[in-house]
Formats: C-alpha cells, structure tokens, sequence
C-alpha cells in the first residue's frame, strides 16, 4: 500500500531537522576552522593588542618603585632589570607597601614574552600613524568617539570625555614626545567606552598627575611616573625604563570575552525512514448490487496499478516528498469513494433501457 499521509508528514519534519541540523555542523565546523568560533567556557583572549602583556598592570624595563600603599590589581612584571622598591605586603605595616591582586613576574621567562609583546604592540600601533585624526596638544575641549587621534604630544587638564563602545587609539607617532596630565584631571567613559580599548602610545615617557583617574593602556618607549594618589583603569607599561608609584591604585582593565548564542546539541536522528514498499496489484471491490438490469456480456477492462520504485535509504529530496504528499492526499479522496465504484461500474455496462431511471445517491 502506499505510505499514508502521516508517514510522509513525518519524513518531511525529519528531513528539514537534518538539513538544518547538517547546516548548523557546517557553520559550526567553517568558524572553528577560522578561529571565528568563541565556545562557553573556553579561555578567550579579548585583547589581541598587547598579546601577553594584557594580563600586567604594571611592566617595566629597569625597575619598579614604590612610596606609600598602593593597591594593584593584575600581574606586576620586570625585565629585564630585577629591581623592585617598596613592594613589601601591607598586612606586615610597612610604611611603603603594596595591596598585591596577582602575581611577581621578576626577570622570568614571563615577564621577557610581555615585553616582547609589548615592544610587538607599540610598533603596531605606530604603524596606525598613516591613518590618524589630527587633535589639539590639549586634550578635553569636546568628547570624542573611537578611532585613531594623533599629536605630538598629549596634554589633559580637566576632563576628556570618550564616548560610545570601540578603539580609541592615541598616538604621538614616532617621532613625537609626551603625555602629561595636569593635577585632577580625569577620563570619562560614558556609553559603552571601555578602558580595555584604550590606548595611548608615547615616544617618550608618560606622567600621570597628582589625584588624576585616568583610563587606558599606557604604552611609553621610556619612564611612567604617576603623581600622588593618582588612579589608572588599565595598564601601565614602560618599554625601557621605570615605573615610580606613589600611593596609587592600578586596576588592570581586560576586554570580557564575548559569549556566543548555544550551538544546538541536538543528536542528528539517522535512522532511515522506512514508509513501506509499493507492492502488489490489488483490484477493486465493492459490496453494491444494481437494483435492476442484467450486467451485459464480456469481461471488464481492468488497469493493473504499476508499483512506484522503491526510494533510497539515503534521504528523500524534498521535491520527491512533497509529490508524494499530494497523490497520497489525492488517492484519500478517490478511495472514499470506492466503495461504490462497484455498482457505478456495472451500471454503466447495462442496456440504455434497463437503466434505472432514479439517480444515484
């Protein structure tokens, strides 16, 4: 017998869960091979700028320096010098201390790739100069939306505001000079800005004045020197000279990675779909008598139904399925009727005058 129109409904759900199944593999399978594909849980670097670097919030060349308590939050690193002034633990009371959240990468193997990565960076970012915005010395006028601003040097009395998600990349160039902040100078980030793609890269040395809360990752070719109680959302990194801290708090700012929708999980069914074989040549029958008349001689012409060719196991193609779906659909309507197909047909082979003259119903 033929499938029924249930059996062909159900292979069509089945076959569009597996196309869309197999396309969900393929999309899953093309931005993995690329390195497009963020899975949950996987350590993703979001800041691809500083390489290993990012995970410092304070590098130096030469030596570290510190007065007063200070607290940082994220790695300290130093290479290739190896001396680190005032970073005794506060809970010991000394008077020059440091409120450590990470960890001493001292002249290590560490603490050398960082500056490499650093040094890696910092090219980079002047290789932006060619593409750069022109922006007054001083900065803070009118608040600016990411991209890539240039001036030989850089200096901030009161506020800059950035405002909007992105990169704000500032460069002296590399033949430019410095980046000062006045005393209580501050960067704002309103809508979305975050200090994680900020950048400042500085020809020479970069000065953070007293009280100021700055934002940014601070790429200086020499020295960094923060002025008393200053704050820095970001990093600090000085390529081949010090960093001198002074009752400072420095938060180590990194991008969070970006979570992408579930990848759905759902087991492929494989099994084929069995509908049934076509099979036999079965003839009508009916249970009608005719009310009147003798059938006339001679033997009816009857039509063999030919069987359809078995599908393949495989897989249907959609096409195939669908045409089965309406000639089952067609023969539903014909075999309502053949009950009287019987009667219909032996009244049709009577005698013109001995029809019966009432209708049929």
């Amino acid at each position: 017998m033929p499938p029924s129109a249930t059996a062909v409904l159900t292979a069509l759900r089945r076959n569009r869960r597996r196309r869309s199944h197999a396309a969900s593999v393929a999309t899953v399978l093309a931005l993995s091979s690329t390195g497009l594909l963020l899975l949950p849980g996987a350590a993703q670097a979001a800041d691809t700028r500083l390489g290993t670097a990012d995970r410092f919030a304070v590098l130096a060349g030469s030596t570290i320096t510190n007065s007063g308590r200070t607290v940082i939050a994220g790695d300290v690193g130093l290479h290739p010098g190896s001396a680190v002034t005032g970073f005794a633990p506060c809970a010991g009371g000394a008077a020059s201390c440091v409120d450590l959240t990470g960890t001493q990468h001292i002249a290590d193997d560490l603490a050398r790739q960082a500056k490499a990565d650093q040094l890696s960076a910092y090219n980079a970012l002047v290789g932006l100069e060619s593409t750069c915005t022109s922006v007054p010395v001083a900065l803070g006028r009118t608040p600016l939306t990411p991209g890539v601003y240039c001036s030989p040097t850089f200096e901030l009395t009161g506020a800059l505001t950035l405002d909007g998600p992105g990169e704000y990349i500032f460069l002296t160039g590399a033949g430019g000079s410095t980046l000062t902040t006045a005393v209580g100078s501050q960067v704002l980030l309103i809508n979305g800005a975050d200090a994680c793609n900020i950048y400042w890269q500085v020809a020479s040395s970069a000065t953070i004045g007293a009280s100021s809360a700055f934002a940014g990752n601070i790429l200086a070719k020499t020295a960094i020197t923060f002025g008393a109680d200053a704050t820095l959302t970001g990093s600090a990194l000085a390529e081949t000279a010090e960093v001198t801290l002074i009752r400072n708090t420095i938060t180590d700012s990194q991008c969070a990675a970006a979570v992408p929708p579930p990848v759905d999980s759902t087991p492929v069914d494989s099994t084929p779909v069995d509908t049934g074989t076509p099979t036999g040549t079965g003839t009508p029958t009916g249970t009608g008598t005719p009310t009147t008349g003798t059938p006339t001689t001679g033997t009816p012409r009857t039509a063999t139904p030919t069987a359809p060719p078995e599908l393949p196991r495989t897989g249907w193609t959609t096409g195939t399925l669908s045409l089965i779906a309406v000639s089952t659909v067609a023969l539903g309507i014909f075999l309502t009727g053949l009950g009287r197909w019987p009667a219909i047909y032996r009244l049709h082979h009577l005698p013109v005058t001995a029809r019966p003259v009432r209708s049929w119903s």
